[in-house]
């Protein structure tokens, strides 16, 4: 009877960790920031591009990308998770801004704590979700 509860009690953390962990997921990959305003920026990590910038706040995980060139391309920030610089990306994804030249959109995530967070600002085409190639910064890390 005791074997029984604990492997069901075990299957059902099991369903639910990974179910967290897909939905997580399915909320990565190309996502539109849409967000006028973010936090007030007292502490964070920037990467300029030409035609973008990109910063991350550590204090829940905000990301703001700024369109800095009018040229008829989207500002994006590429970005993974990870638990080391080389080791393999636990989440990533792309956020754009295509609101157009002079502005900035805020992006909130939900990163797990203590993980490493690495990020370029780029220049990209939004309909084809294509990064233009040289267009990125040389990147930046930080905690979450």
């Amino acid at each position: 009877m005791l074997k029984s509860r604990t492997a069901t009690v075990l299957g059902a953390v099991a369903a639910a960790t990974m179910l967290t962990i897909t939905t997580a997921s399915a909320a990565d990959g190309h996502q539109h920031a849409t967000a006028v305003a973010g936090p007030e920026w007292d502490e964070f990590m920037c990467d300029d591009a030409v035609g973008a910038r990109a910063c991350f706040f550590h204090d829940g995980d905000w990301f703001s990308i700024e369109d800095r060139y009018k040229d008829g391309n989207s500002a994006v920030v590429k970005w993974k998770i990870s638990t080391s610089y080389n080791g393999p990306a636990v989440r990533s994804g792309y956020i754009w801004n295509t609101s157009g030249y002079d502005t900035v959109r805020y992006m909130n995530k939900d990163f797990p704590e203590l993980y490493d967070v690495f990020f370029y600002a780029c220049e990209g085409n939004w309909s084809t979700k294509k990064i233009i190639s040289g267009s990125c910064g040389t990147g930046q890390s930080g905690l979450a």
